[in-house]
């Protein structure tokens, strides 16, 4: 029997790059309208309602010659990505390069929920029952975090969009070993 671990790695047809902090990198589905009407506060960006875009945009998390994964943290943009094969536009970011256009789809979803109880917790905690009234009893709070993945696999990889992620990629190696 083959051992799990190398099943995963011989899943992969491309290696994956974590991409860090140091080099933002976008992804914007410019078909994916988010809608203010279905969502409220605080489930999308402020900055976003009023902009005329009013897209979804994501952070890429990690880059392979064949996708991304692509992560946010608003349910309203998460939401807004349906799963398929069907073939969508979508337009690459990435750091001193110009936008790129290209054809995806996408392939995976994750949402993850992690209780936040690192920094001030319990000046958050104090502030949201002051907010919800005298109804709230204090221990009855619970503070979360989710963040959403959505795994993004790329159409057609022209040569130009070859290279300009091969230099990516170097760019984000260099980044973590720094």
């Amino acid at each position: 029997k083959i051992p799990d671990k190398v099943v995963a790695i011989e899943r992969r047809l491309n290696v994956r790059f974590k991409v860090p902090l140091s080099c933002p990198a976008f992804i914007e589905f410019p078909d994916r309208k988010i809608s203010f009407e279905d969502e409220g506060a605080p489930f999308y960006p402020k900055g976003l309602e009023t902009s005329a875009r009013k897209t979804a945009i994501m952070r890429i998390d990690d880059v392979s010659l064949g996708g991304v994964g692509a992560f946010t943290r608003y349910f309203a943009i998460a939401n807004s990505m349906k799963l398929g094969d069907e073939t969508q536009s979508a337009v690459l970011y990435l750091p001193d390069n110009y936008p790129v256009a290209l054809p995806v789809s996408l392939r995976w979803s994750k949402k993850t929920i992690a209780s936040d109880v690192e920094g001030r917790f319990e000046e958050f905690r104090q502030r949201v029952v002051r907010l919800a009234g005298s109804g709230v009893h204090q221990d009855d709070v619970v503070i979360k975090e989710s963040s959403y993945r959505v795994g993004v696999q790329f159409s057609e990889v022209s040569k130009d969009l070859d290279n300009l992620l091969r230099s990516f990629m170097k760019r984000v190696q260099q980044a973590e070993s720094v």
